[in-house]
């Protein structure tokens, strides 16, 4: 069996009769001998950042399928699950059964998509391995186009002009030199659902001309660099494509919901779209009023600052024109000290203390201020990671609603970090989301057994990413030091840039990511950080480039996401309701990567996670 990337052939929606073809292809493709690779929906598109290439635009390509053969090349495929077909006047047309015709076909035709993309890749490859004039000639590239519907149903196709490329590149081998144009088309075309079945692997072996030019080093760099800068995009994007899919119906259900009085509760699972929830219903909520003229206000509160700055960045609520707390703009939000901070100063009240807590004195004054004065007063409150919210904290809350508001609360009682977290407010509806949308099937059954819940696989996001990593165990915050740096150099190597990946601990002080060896890899915040510094730091390790990893406590990157999550000085948790590293702060923190995850832990930590695995 061949090697498949990716490994299992993604979700089809209905209807799709495209992705219904090349899954057709895919296991045609799967029965080939174990040493061939085969690649899956290929995509590059160079930016002009990647200044390795004299003109990125020219490196651009797609491709249904890249297959890497030892010993032959590599060949490039395009599918078209077309019913029926036909060349007129030189152009390609295929047959459109809603509207009962011929249409026209945008791109080119397949055979010279296919050879289009075979030759950038081939310029892509000569640059990146520095092939001279005849050093990487041998290497093989050839195109062949796949038409699933039958045969009989194609007309003209001979006619088409702008195959004579790959017609001519073909002929000049002395294999085919003797052959009719025809009956080379007719060898670079694979036509009906039968051509898959009989003589697939010698059809494709006998487009190779030269025969064992190319050594199996060669094809093994090609390979790895494929595998670094091609198909973690691509498994990337295929990820995101699947979450918007799947968080679809999520977004369906909150106009109904909104006919509940007084709010409603959503509870769900990490990565259930609860925050993309809140942030496309407060979003809605902004763009209504402003539509109307009603002039309400929607208030968006949450529990830590680096969350808050997250969620500014949401594409919805930019839209709607965000903004920080204060008691005028439509739609404002902030994390719950920064508001409770702010109404204490204006009010001449105590602000909370060092360690964040708010005496019972001013919490019980903030509530008779806040409904006493009309300026706090606002239409909606949304709050996420309402879990994590003291008992105490949810009358100011409710004292900020005017008569008739609303409260929407979402929460999940698996990440409950914090001792002083109380009961909810009970709202007339509540929702329990239970499908994870946002890690691979690896890392959500792993972090489920963190809680001791049994993860059902139809829950998880059905990408076979890799299974998570456990690094080997150390007692001495140096060498976990040493042990993240050498993660992140293999996460560059595997195609991650910086802001792919975040490192995250359990503990501010005593961290490994204080090390010296760190310094130049890792921005973790400093002693005494301010939320200004901490906003440029967290802008600055997102962006396309940053020169070094975001570095962060697990709960401060609370409610948050990476493509690659490193975890360093995992310890055995302790029961909650001691004091330390928890069972839940630690499925808080596996379920922050999406795709990649590693741990580095200490010698207790090593065992408890080997008895999860």
């Amino acid at each position: 069996m061949a090697r498949m990337i990716p490994a299992a052939f993604p979700l089809v929606e209905p209807g799709d009769t495209g992705a219904l073809g090349e899954q057709m292809v895919y296991e045609a493709l799967q029965r080939m001998p174990e040493d061939w690779t085969v690649i899956h929906n290929c995509w590059r598109h160079l930016l002009q950042e990647d200044k390795e290439f004299e003109n990125p635009k020219h490196i651009s390509y797609e491709a249904d399928f890249i297959v890497l053969i030892p010993g032959c090349g590599i060949l490039v495929m395009e599918v078209k699950n077309w019913s029926r077909a036909r060349v007129r006047d030189g152009r390609w047309e295929r047959w459109d059964g809603k509207a009962g015709c011929y249409c026209s076909v945008k791109h080119d035709s397949p055979l010279n998509q296919a050879y289009l993309a075979a030759g950038k890749l081939r310029e892509e490859l000569k640059k990146v391995f520095s092939w001279g004039k005849y050093h990487g000639t041998n290497m093989e590239f050839r195109s062949l186009a796949v038409l699933l519907g039958k045969p009989e149903n194609y007309e003209n196709l001979r006619e088409i002009k702008d195959e004579r490329f790959a017609i001519d590149d073909l002929r000049k081998r002395e294999r085919y030199a003797h052959m009719r144009r025809n009956e080379i088309y007719d060898w670079l075309y694979l036509c009906g659902s039968e051509a898959l079945e009989d003589d697939l692997q010698w059809h494709i072996e006998s487009l190779f001309c030269y025969g064992n030019n190319n050594t199996v080093e060669e094809m093994e760099d090609v390979r790895r660099y494929l595998l670094q800068n091609l198909v973690l995009r691509q498994d990337a994007a295929t990820v995101n494509r699947m979450v918007e899919v799947a968080a679809a119906p999520l977004a369906a259900l909150l106009p109904m919901l909104e006919e509940s009085p007084g709010g409603f509760h959503i509870e769900g699972c990490a990565g259930s779209g609860k925050s993309c929830m809140l942030c496309d219903e407060a979003a809605r909520l902004a763009n209504c009023a402003k539509e109307s003229g009603s002039g309400k206000r929607t208030l968006v509160l949450c529990y830590n600052l680096n969350l808050a700055e997250y969620l500014r960045s949401n594409k919805a609520l930019k839209a709607a024109g965000v903004c920080r707390y204060d008691t005028c703009s439509p739609l404002v939000l902030d994390n719950f000290h920064t508001v409770a901070n702010r109404i204490c100063t204006w009010e001449g009240l105590p602000r909370a203390g060092e360690d964040g807590v708010f005496s019972p004195q001013t919490l019980h004054s903030l509530v008779e201020r806040v409904k006493a004065n009309p300026r706090y007063a606002v239409d909606a409150v949304l709050v996420d990671e309402a879990q994590d919210f003291a008992a105490d904290w949810w009358p100011v809350v409710q004292a900020m609603l005017r008569p008739g508001g609303k409260l929407y609360l979402f929460s999940d009682s698996g990440q409950r970090l914090y001792a002083q977290s109380g009961r909810l407010p009970e709202l007339p509806v509540k929702l329990r989301l239970r499908h994870n949308l946002r890690n691979t099937g690896p890392i959500a059954g792993f972090a489920a057994a963190a809680l001791s819940e049994k993860l059902p696989a139809e829950t998880c996001l059905p990408i076979n990413g890799p299974d998570v990593e456990l690094m080997p165990a150390s007692d001495s915050p140096a060498e976990r030091a040493a042990a993240v740096r050498e993660a992140i150099e293999r996460l560059q190597e595997e195609g991650f840039r910086l802001n792919d990946i975040v490192v995250l601990t359990p503990w501010r002080k005593n961290t490994s990511l204080k090390e010296a060896v760190l310094a130049d890899v890792v921005d973790f915040p400093a002693d005494g950080e301010t939320r200004d510094k901490a906003d440029k730091r967290l802008k600055r390790c997102a962006s396309a480039s940053a020169t070094r990893i975001l570095g962060e406590t697990i709960k401060a990157f609370k409610g948050m996401e990476s493509l690659a999550v490193i975890l360093t000085d995992i310890s055995a948790p302790r029961d909650a309701e001691n004091s330390g590293f928890t069972s839940a702060e630690f499925y808080v923190a596996c379920t922050r990567a999406r795709y990649r995850l590693i741990i580095i832990p200490t010698p207790s930590g090593a065992q408890y996670v080997r008895e999860l695995v």
